[in-house]
């Protein structure tokens, strides 16, 4: 087993684990009628746009995932969630902080 993820883009092939990733947000408070479905996923990563949709591997397992729009000169983080059994242990970190090399390419000047 490796401590250390690969973090990359998601595909159309990642749709069960980000299903199962997203399930574990922590917006308990929010109406679940705003909830992301199946749907809007699979037209996120079909219909890339202006979203980024990057998820972190660890051992061949999906454990994380980064939902962010980019706004031209800034970028916006809609979603980040890790999952339950691999939280405080810096995946979420490395995923923001690839977001942010990300960002610095695309010449945003914030993030949000």
């Amino acid at each position: 087993m490796s401590d250390k993820p690969s973090i990359r883009f998601a595909g159309p092939q990642d749709i069960d684990a980000i299903m199962r990733i997203y399930a574990q947000r922590f917006d308990s408070m929010d109406d679940p009628s705003i909830a992301y479905s199946l749907s809007d996923w699979e037209y996120y990563l079909l219909n890339k746009g202006n979203s980024i949709i990057l998820v972190t591997e660890l051992d061949g397992c999906i454990i994380g995932l980064v939902f962010a729009y980019d706004m031209g000169i800034w970028g916006y983080v809609e979603h980040l969630v890790v999952d339950t059994d691999h939280r405080k242990k810096g995946y979420a970190s490395a995923m923001c902080e690839c977001l942010m090399e990300m960002g610095k390419q695309r010449g945003w000047r914030l993030i949000e």
